[in-house]
């Protein structure tokens, strides 16, 4: 009690104790003491000490500690102290109140270095999952709490951990249908860190029920309106659905997406109407939609997404949240951003968007709208992003909504009452606004994206830029806008730039007209020669690099002194290969460039961060190789290189080798794409791998239908026999009918995997004969080199020969061996070139070999994880056969049983016809029935007399009766008297048990007897009554059943 005096501060004087000591000594208490009272008031005191004291009491206090939860689990307040004092020292946060020695450096990561001590021992985490099942309040919040905490500090071992433990998750979705709400919310929290990042666990929470859970608690809670325990739901489904496909298409399957509808129900008010809380919740709603239709995702399952949203009317209240009034700006932004991938790629979402109309005079479509937000220079910058992003997803695969924006840029004889897309566009590319200037031209460019026929069909839109001048074409309104916009506005210049090189892409007649424009080449060469230390500037300067070569590359030679040869002798004399080749390698080097090249939504944070569009990222990347070829083989072909007068045949054998180098990168970008290929297949088979999960899931769920169905108790009413015949009739064939379905869906899914078989089987045949040719070719090019080595050497040689035998004329004045230092400084180059070539060629040639060999190893694991796939569908189809078996068997088993009670009962119906019959046949004669009516008569006699008899029986087991009452206090007494006389006893308890045993069986005989009798007697007097009721319609006078009783009874008196 001294300890606990000093701890919680008592009066009385002494000397002071450290804080050292005391937990030492407390420690020491909760480890050796024998009575639980003491250890629960150590265990109480050192939580008391465990914020202030925290290094200390973990390092001497954890272990005690985790032996009282292994001992003593049957007292909850000593349990709930210790929980709360490993909460306190594995605390990622630190406390105000904890004391830190001013000698110690080490004062954060306290938290995860005794997370890390608890979790070495697996048990631990075992035993504290027992804890969270316990109902008490005061244990279970502290073990939710403890393992969050360790999630915090260690995540990976935790997750390991609990996928090792066989009911760790199905504990957790226990907490979460708590219905104390405190412990609720906790375990959402802790669910949350538990699925970050880890796909297992993911799909184990998903299949545990917990969307299910999760929309019943938004649902109770009110969704937007439902407070931060919404926000966290949603935090968790995008957890659970981001970046997982089996997920995905569970929810998609599961109808879940039917269930978000109700969160974006929402009223029109003002804008002020909507607090912080519900614009996050709306966000993170907004979100999950994005999730499951994101371009990131496979293909199948985006598009099934977005069908889904479609059918199940999502995609209806996104366009009312769009066309109402008073949303907030970020949930506008988002919303159109949701929108733009649900409709992205999909032809009946892109109509349907198309179709809305806003609520206005007169009418203007959706598209409309949006686009005259997007050239609005006052609205936020956000907004107008996601408008772009919106109008390229409408246009994305839509070759319909391509050539309607086209046609209303084009001259038309008919009189267009309302502002066109077209007309919305090129005003805001003429716009001073810069930002407008750019969202107008990455539009452009998605306009003929795809299409060449647009991109001409473009070149025939004039423009009229002043009142009386002639109209001009749209690419010179762009070049002129380009250089005026050349020292003004960045983003102006960017915008064009971009449009201009994606429309000269492979259209020759655009290159043409670009080329024709006055000052357009010379603006593009002093534009790309200038040199500005601007890294925007530079990058400007690329994009003009680029849009000449575009014209180099797709230049037919229409236009005088512009051919290609022409413009590549211009771009080498006035500039030089190397600055041409540098301004373009600075494009993919750039922050924005990669940025961009990631996703197709453009995402910048201000209007500096307009650089480049997605479509021309992925346009850049495709064309760059061939426009630096065009200068390479350029000077290539030249016959001066670096000013040295070598002989043809030594230039024409290194362009040789210049070309074999170059189809050796193009062989280098084929295996690239081939492991592209590769990774696709990998998707499919993952895709294919959840597709057999569900499938094994359901047959799971049919086969307990199944035995549920075969194992269900008949009926054992006779009445109703005919009845339970149908029904069980109708459950065989409801049976065969799921067997049935089963069969079919496994045969199509087996089908299914030989096709996704025979397409991997040809990818990776396509795979290894290019790799095969691949290595013959390598093994062509080998050969070549060494016998071109082998020519050089022998050229070599034979130069040698011709200057040592020419004679060699000195001047006075000129050095003795000036020639031949010359010749040898020239050969010691040339082989010092040679070596560096070939070792080029060996580190190639090794690379090449090792890609071969990673790509054997994969289709070696795809190999063997088709076998895994093939083997489990094989076990599964024996299961289901097995299954069918046993459904047939006892099915016919039953079905024969009742066929043989229907016979039996007709057997029966039919004799009873067969009597009736006779009996009618029998009515005709009176003299016959009053015969039959007489032997009736005396058999009712005799079965009184029996019944009599049965009587007598009765009273005769009432004596029985009153034996086996006797015999049964004589056995209580026997008891009673058990110790003194056990034999005889014994003797005696047979004896007794003996008669009670034929006393039972005579009383079960006698009545079953009686019963027969009486069922008997109750026939007769039936058949009597119908027999009398016949005579009397005969006409025959026949005494009822009141003087009947009298004449026996004058009988009886006699």
């Amino acid at each position: 009690m001294d300890i606990l005096r000093s701890v919680l501060g008592s009066a009385e004087p002494g000397p002071q104790v450290s804080s050292a000591e005391t937990i030492e000594r407390l420690v020491d208490r909760v480890s050796t003491s024998t009575l639980l009272e003491d250890r629960r008031d150590a265990c109480r005191a050192l939580k008391a000490m465990s914020r202030k004291f925290r290094l200390e009491v973990g390092a001497q206090g954890l272990a005690p500690m985790m032996n009282v939860l292994k001992t003593d689990g049957s007292d909850t307040e000593i349990i709930s102290y210790v929980l709360d004092t490993l909460c306190n020292i594995c605390s990622p946060e630190d406390f105000d109140e904890e004391l830190v020695d001013d000698d110690r450096e080490d004062i954060t990561g306290v938290g995860e270095g005794f997370s890390e001590m608890f979790l070495k021992n697996k048990e631990n985490i075992t035993l504290l999952l027992n804890y969270m099942e316990e109902f008490d309040f005061k244990i279970r919040r502290p073990a939710v709490q403890l393992l969050t905490d360790l999630l915090t500090n260690c995540t990976r071992e935790v997750q390991q951990q609990l996928l090792d433990s066989h009911v760790g998750v199905s504990r957790l979705m226990d907490i979460l249908g708590e219905t104390r709400e405190v412990l609720r919310n906790d375990a959402l929290i802790l669910l949350f860190k538990v699925t970050k990042g880890n796909a297992n666990l993911q799909k184990i929470v998903a299949f545990e029920n917990a969307f299910d859970k999760l929309f019943e608690i938004m649902e109770a809670e009110g969704w937007t309106d439902g407070g931060i325990v919404v926000e966290d739901c949603l935090r968790l489904l995008l957890n659970l659905l981001r970046n997982n496909p089996s997920n995905q298409t569970f929810f998609k399957e599961g109808s879940y997406i039917n269930r978000i509808k109700p969160g974006l129900d929402v009223i029109e008010t003002d804008d002020q109407g909507w607090d912080a809380q519900k614009v996050a919740n709306m966000l993170h709603i907004l979100q999950l939609i994005r999730t499951l239709v994101a371009p990131s995702n496979p293909n199948q399952i985006t598009n099934s997404c977005q069908q889904a949203t479609s059918n199940s009317g999502v995609m209806d209240q996104l366009t009312s949240i769009l066309l109402a009034s008073g949303i907030p700006a970020d949930v506008l932004t988002e919303t159109i951003n949701t929108l733009a991938e649900v409709i992205r790629g999909d032809n009946n979402n892109q109509e349907k968007f198309m179709s809305v109309s806003a609520p206005s005079q007169p009418p203007r479509p959706a598209i409309i709208l949006l686009l005259m937000s997007m050239v609005n220079d006052k609205q936020p910058f956000s907004l107008r992003c996601a408008v772009l992003y919106c109008f390229q997803s409408y246009l994305f695969r839509n070759p319909t909504g391509q050539g309607s924006i086209v046609s209303s840029l084009l001259p038309t004889s008919e009189q267009q009452g309302d502002i066109s897309a077209g007309q919305l566009l090129c005003g805001g590319l003429f716009s001073p606004d810069a930002v407008s200037n750019w969202l107008c031209s990455a539009a452009l460019s998605h306009v003929f994206m795809d299409s060449d026929n647009m991109k001409i069909e473009l070149l025939r839109v004039q423009l009229s830029t002043t009142v009386g001048s002639p109209p001009v074409s749209l690419i010179s309104q762009c070049v002129k806008i380009l250089q005026h916009a050349a020292t003004t506005n960045m983003s102006t210049r960017f915008g064009v730039l971009q449009l201009l090189c994606s429309w000269v892409a492979g259209c020759t007649p655009a290159v043409t007209l670009l080329l024709s424009s006055p000052d357009s080449l010379s603006f593009l060469l002093n534009q790309i020669g200038s040199n500005e230390h601007d890294e925007t500037e530079r990058l400007s300067h690329g994009l003009c690099a680029v849009l000449l070569g575009l014209c180099i590359l797709h230049n037919d030679g229409s236009v005088p002194g512009h051919t290609a040869h022409d413009l590549t002798t211009l771009v080498e004399k006035r500039l030089g290969s190397d600055m041409f080749l540098d301004k373009i390698g600075d494009i993919p080097k750039h922050e924005g460039y990669i940025k961009a090249l990631k996703s197709p939504q453009l995402r910048c944070a201000s209007t500096s961060d307009l650089l480049f569009d997605h479509m021309f990222c992925e346009l850049f990347r495709s064309i760059d190789r061939d426009i630096t070829g065009i200068l390479v083989k350029k000077s290539s072909a030249s016959p001066y290189l670096n000013g040295n007068n070598e002989s043809g045949d030594i230039l024409h054998y290194k362009n040789f080798i210049r070309e074999q180098d170059l189809k050796m990168n193009q062989f280098v970008e084929a295996n690239n794409l081939l492991h592209v290929e590769l990774t696709n297949l990998r998707a499919q088979y993952e895709e294919v791998c959840g597709s057999v999960q569900i499938l094994k899931d359901q047959n799971s769920i049919f086969q307990a239908q199944a035995i549920n169905a075969v194992t269900s108790t008949p009926v054992n009413n006779a009445n109703q026999q005919d009845s339970f015949i149908v029904n069980e009739s109708l459950k065989v064939e409801d049976l065969e009918n799921q067997l049935r379905h089963k069969d079919e869906y496994i045969a199509e899914i087996e089908a299914r995997l030989v096709k996704e078989d025979s397409d991997v089987n040809d990818n990776l045949e396509k795979v290894t004969t290019m790799n095969q040719s691949q290595i013959i070719e390598i093994q062509n090019l080998k050969h070549q080199l060494e016998s071109l080595r082998a020519i050089m050497m022998n050229k070599d040689e034979e130069i040698m020969k011709l200057k040592n035998d020419l004679p060699i004329q000195r001047k006075s004045n000129a050095p003795v061996d000036r020639f031949e230092n010359m010749f040898m400084t020239s050969m010691e180059v040339e082989a010092q070139k040679k070596k560096l070539g070939s070792f080029e060629l060996q580190l190639k040639n090794e690379e090449i070999e090792r890609l071969s060999k990673e790509h054997e190893k994969e289709i070696i694991s795809l190999e063997t994880e088709r076998n895994e796939i093939e083997r489990e569908l094989l076990n599964t189809r024996h299961k289901v056969d097995a299954l069918e078996e046993l459904t047939k068997d006892v099915s016919k088993e039953n079905l024969n049983r009742l066929e043989d009670e229907l016979r039996d009962t007709r057997c029966k119906l039919e004799e009873f016809q067969e009597l009736r019959d006779a009996q009618t046949m029998q009515v005709k004669d009176s003299a016959v029935l009053e015969n039959m009516l007489r032997e009736s008569e005396l058999k009712l006699l005799a079965t009184s007399d029996e019944l009599t008899v049965s009587k007598e029986h009765l009273q005769q087991l009432a004596v029985y009766n009153e034996q086996l009452r006797v015999a049964q206090e004589q056995m209580q007494q026997l008891s009673v008297n058990q110790v003194d006389n056990s034999a005889a006893n014994q003797e005696q308890l047979a004896a007794v048990n003996e008669q009670l045993t034929v006393t039972k069986e005579q009383l079960v005989g006698v009545t079953s007897e009686q019963e027969d009798l009486l069922v008997m007697l109750a026939d007769q007097e039936e058949k009597i009554n119908k027999l009398k009721g016949r005579l009397r319609e005969l006409g025959e006078n026949v005494p009822s059943d009141e003087e009947n009783d009298d004449i026996d009874g004058d009988d009886d008196l006699t």
